[in-house]
């Protein structure tokens, strides 16, 4: 646990360098480049590339690698004063930090712990006529009202904020690429980048609308109950967005919230 604690420390010192070296490099070029003679200009050319190269990649990712590595030491510091391990089938789990310290030939990984809100194990049925879309065959199906874990688990996933940091290397990497565009007059780069931009546009589209068809399934607040068939099991799906919500009695895969370590205390 300890060498643990000293490899996280050891991966900030790494991110700082990423975030600082660079940095300190384009710095030396720019004075080798301004002697007190003539200037140099192939040396202002390296300086201006390197620091596009900080700027798009050393110092967003020293700034990532900093940030998980402070939160893995403080997690790692967490547990060793708990004290506690979560006890699974097949595997023992330190609580805060995931570490996985059961069995030995796993120890050394982090695991992924998810929950989701299950099924209740009885509910009032209410008649429904189902349509399969690929097949067109109707089914004799049934209502039933969300628990109170499964409505406040749907209102959380209707919630979910539309950006996210996988969003911001398009952004950064296309901005980049108009810039240089619009400074070399390279027109195919402003074109990568408007293509960029196009694809972000289309993501936040696409999510806004599964966000608002699952608002309108949290405020029904119902899901629809499909009998298997010797083909497919019995599975659950959300009326407004066609969510699949169980897949024989068990949450399916895009419910998997993961347990967030810093709100376990």
């Amino acid at each position: 646990m300890r060498r643990k604690r000293r490899m996280a420390l050891t991966r900030v010192g790494a991110g700082c360098a990423c975030m600082v070296l660079p940095f300190a490099i384009a710095i030396v070029l720019f004075i080798v480049g301004h002697p007190s003679g003539p200037p140099r200009p192939r040396f202002d050319q390296a300086a201006n590339i390197v620091l596009i190269l900080w700027t798009l990649v050393s110092l967003p990712a020293g700034i990532l690698v900093v940030r998980d590595a402070i939160r893995h030491r403080t997690r790692l510091s967490r547990d060793l004063t708990d004290g506690s391990v979560w006890g699974f089938a097949e595997v023992s789990v330190l609580p805060v930090s995931r570490f996985i310290v059961a069995p030995d030939e796993r120890r050394g990984q982090f695991a992924n712990v998810a929950t989701a809100a299950p099924r209740p194990d009885t509910f009032h049925p209410v008649p429904f006529e189902v349509v399969h879309e690929a097949t067109g065959e109707q089914r004799k199906g049934t209502q039933r009202t969300l628990s109170d874990d499964e409505a406040r688990e749907l209102a959380t996933h209707a919630q979910a904020r539309l950006w996210s940091w996988w969003l911001v290397w398009p952004a950064i990497i296309g901005t980049g690429w108009i810039v240089a565009a619009m400074r070399g007059q390279r027109p195919a780069l402003g074109a990568l980048g408007v293509v960029g931009f196009a694809w972000i546009a289309f993501r936040l589209w696409r999510i806004a609308r599964i966000r608002e068809a699952l608002r309108k399934d949290s405020a029904a607040g119902v899901v629809v109950v499909v009998p298997g068939t010797a083909e497919e099991p019995e599975h659950e799906f959300l009326p407004e967005s066609g969510m699949v919500w169980t897949m024989a009695s068990a949450p399916t895969e895009w419910r998997l919230s993961p347990v967030d370590p810093d709100g376990k205390r």
